[in-house]
């Protein structure tokens, strides 16, 4: 220390705090733990694809953790924030053939708990047929999602890590594995709001490639684009926000969609955040559709009460490694778990513990 005689001994009492880390897919990870009971690596299947098949970014949410991870593990509010549409355009939708939009507003949700924490079913009836469409999602605890896609989709989702009490940094990722439907589906337009949106191409090496894209190299979109919705010169916080009222654009919502926000996990922040830095539980009232809300809550203070008395929570072991959503349509008689197993399980890249 410059400001010591040589001579002193102080240097040698003076102890930094450092704790194991491990990277892969384009994040360092911390464990900040008790040394024995370091967990397994953090290897989802998202980790183990190339760059090329994989999109990451992170973004500055100015509310408490919990309330962001309680939004994105939500099912129901897809359908009113994401999708909702005024009553014309809804007739225009169902006249064009789009029998997605005569789902149920009011889902069915089922919670199949397991070691890592649960996976969980957003089972919307549509109408005038005797079948359903089935969201299956993953809880891995404490703050990863897994999203529901069908077979053309591909393996998104978000992790939700507390800066502090009022603050949270939220990672937005998706990967695509070598499954030949989701390799055709690259290009293929997507749907968000209402409203058609041409997928990005994808990110190419170059002088002028900005360091973050050496890991992640498929476009993230959703409103967590680097550079477009993200700004990363002031600490990745999102363009639209609580100081411009999210640039709320009111003809659009007043003739496209029902936030008039575009992109759809700024307007997940938009409504998370405006509850306030930490929401007050006291003046809610949970339905049944927030089911999956209800049980994470449980499984998060029994982990408290585990940890506190010695024990290992949920979430640590490596069972979560091959772990992906899934979006289906059933008949209305099949149970929606047994019949999604398959694809809710054991699929995507191989992993590989490095040594």
């Amino acid at each position: 220390m410059p400001s010591e005689p040589e001579e002193s001994n102080f240097k040698d009492k003076v102890r930094i705090p450092a704790y194991p880390t491990y990277e892969v897919g384009g994040v360092v990870w911390a464990y900040l733990g008790p040394l024995d009971k370091k967990p397994a690596p953090p290897l989802f299947a998202w980790t183990q694809v190339p760059p090329e098949q994989r999109a990451m970014s992170k973004v500055w949410q100015q509310c408490n953790w919990l309330q962001a991870l309680e939004g994105g593990i939500d099912t129901a509010h897809t359908a009113f924030l994401h999708s909702g549409r005024p009553p014309l355009l809804r007739a225009a939708d169902r006249a064009a053939g789009r029998p997605e939009r005569d789902l149920s507003l009011s889902p069915t949700v089922e919670v199949v708990p397991t070691d890592y924490g649960f996976c969980y079913g957003g089972i919307r009836e549509i109408a005038d047929t005797s079948t359903r469409d089935v969201r299956a999602y993953h809880w891995i605890m404490p703050f990863h999602s897994f999203l529901a896609y069908g077979e053309n989709g591909g393996n998104g989702g978000h992790m939700w890590v507390p800066m502090d009490d009022e603050n949270t940094m939220g990672y937005n990722r998706s990967a695509l594995f070598k499954d030949p439907p989701e390799e055709a589906s690259l290009g293929a337009p997507r749907w968000q709001g209402g409203q058609q949106e041409a997928e990005a191409p994808r990110v190419t090496d170059g002088p002028d490639a900005a360091l973050w894209l050496r890991d992640a190299r498929l476009p993230v979109g959703n409103g967590n684009e680097f550079g477009v919705d993200v700004d990363v010169t002031r600490n990745f916080r999102s363009t639209r926000n609580a100081d411009n009222r999210y640039l709320i654009d009111r003809e659009l919502q007043r003739t496209q969609t029902y936030s008039g926000i575009p992109g759809t996990n700024t307007q997940d922040r938009a409504i998370q955040e405006s509850m306030g830095g930490i929401a007050d539980r006291t003046l809610e009232r949970l339905g049944t559709t927030d089911r999956a809300i209800i049980h994470a809550r449980r499984a998060l203070l029994k982990a408290v009460r585990t940890v506190q008395d010695g024990g290992e929570p949920p979430g640590v072991a490596p069972t979560y490694y091959k772990v992906r959503g899934y979006q289906a349509t059933l008949p209305t008689n099949v149970n929606w778990f047994e019949a999604m197993r398959a694809k809710l399980y054991d699929r995507g890249a191989r992993v590989e513990i490095a040594p």
